[in-house]
């Protein structure tokens, strides 16, 4: 509870469920197995239905038992061989909600894991889809579901909120003539211009923080960097630097070269690696597993020389493809997560990446616009997010 409440404001969506979870018991209990100690019932093994000491197919009104090709054992009433409101029992747990005659979860239910998680919400083709409420022994999460999986909540945007920017080269124009950036003007004054974010007043956001790329595999610098790095400093904006990973140079040689050409000072937000190679490029170095070889070797030398644990950045089709198969990798990291939409990702993640075409006063053209995952106090320990979130 207090990790949901640390993240999320009253008006963002699902709060109020939230609430009631904590105040009144919104998930409801463990129901138990019903008896019927005055009323026949039914057993139904697929289309046969077993009734007052004979077997039929004829409709059934009343309490029943249903056994599923799946094995999965349902307790209903039932109307005219239908029913809405049942339990069902797996191998994984006990559910108690809106079911098909053929037993499939479809509407509102909540289901008991043996493992004393809990999902309760919208149900569809027998898998969570649409808003639900999940918990676990350290979590609460609310949100969307879509085929069993967790995409996303909605949030509320507003100044109360952390917002920064990340940019490169491509921030300063027209490189014949370069503009340059006005940072006693930043402001953010549009958060997308395809997805239409949720806000509760006119967008005009102050500018918290500013990750600047300062280099890309083993050749590559931006020359833009050190003015830039210059410029935030000197106007109070905290300023972190990044490193675009290339496929084509060992992971320790581009540790070493983002380190000797960054300017990272006590104080900074933590070292970011950019992590977008396609899948054509990772399969040509050798895998996932290569590939997250080398990012762990990549986090180890730069956590080893600046004290502060990395931050990868990436989408969430980079994560499910690579990263998922190797959580020990995860767990040395901080994860910066891409997603242009108005929902935000898992809760596991400490920056979000909502758009790449924010505008900002004071800078030419898109930027992408950036958010924190936390309250004022996580923020000020942005380095140690890792260990806050480990003792939930």
């Amino acid at each position: 509870m207090r990790y949901f409440l640390e993240r999320h404001d009253t008006a963002d969506a699902g709060y109020d469920s939230v609430m009631l979870l904590a105040t009144r018991g919104y998930i409801e209990e463990r129901q138990p197995l019903p008896t019927y100690p005055d009323r026949p019932i039914a057993v139904r093994i697929q289309r046969n239905v077993w009734t007052g000491g004979r077997l039929s197919r004829e409709m059934h009104d009343g309490p029943g038992i249903m056994v599923g090709n799946d094995g999965r054992l349902t307790i209903a009433d039932f109307r005219a061989d239908t029913t809405s409101i049942g339990w069902q029992t797996d191998s994984t747990g006990t559910y108690y909600g809106h079911l098909t005659i053929h037993g499939v979860r479809h509407g509102r239910g909540t289901y008991h894991r043996n493992n004393g998680d809990i999902y309760s919400g919208e149900w569809w083709g027998d898998k969570p889809n649409g808003w639900g409420i999940s918990l676990t022994d350290t979590l609460i999460v609310a949100g969307m579901w879509q085929d069993g999986e967790y995409i996303g909540l909605e949030i509320c945007h507003s100044e109360r909120r952390i917002y920064g920017i990340d940019i490169s080269k491509y921030q300063h124009g027209n490189l014949r003539r370069p503009s340059p950036i006005r940072w006693s003007n930043l402001r953010i004054t549009r958060l997308s211009r395809k997805n239409q974010h949720p806000v509760d007043s006119v967008v005009s956001y102050p500018v918290s923080f500013v990750y600047i790329k300062a280099t890309e595999g083993t050749t590559i610098r931006n020359s833009f960097y050190r003015n830039d790095d210059a410029g935030a400093r000197r106007h109070g904006i905290r300023v972190g630097a990044y490193h675009f990973y290339s496929t084509r140079a060992t992971a320790a040689d581009q540790a070493h070269y983002f380190l000797a050409h960054s300017n990272i000072k006590k104080g900074d937000l933590p070292p970011v690696l950019d992590l977008e190679p396609s899948a054509r490029q990772v399969r040509a170095m050798g895998g996932s597993e290569r590939l997250c070889r080398e990012v762990r070797r990549w986090v180890k030398i730069v956590r080893e020389q600046t004290g502060m644990r990395p931050v990868i950045y990436c989408s969430l089709n980079f994560i499910k493809r690579h990263l998922e198969y190797y959580p020990e990798l995860r767990d040395e990291c901080t994860l910066w997560i891409a997603r242009y939409s108005t929902l935000r990702p898992a809760p596991d993640h400490a920056v979000w990446q909502l758009s790449c075409d924010g505008r900002v006063a004071g800078i030419v053209g898109d930027v992408d616009i950036n958010v924190f995952n936390g309250n004022e106090e996580m923020w000020k320990e942005f380095e140690y997010i890792d260990s806050i979130v480990s003792t939930l």
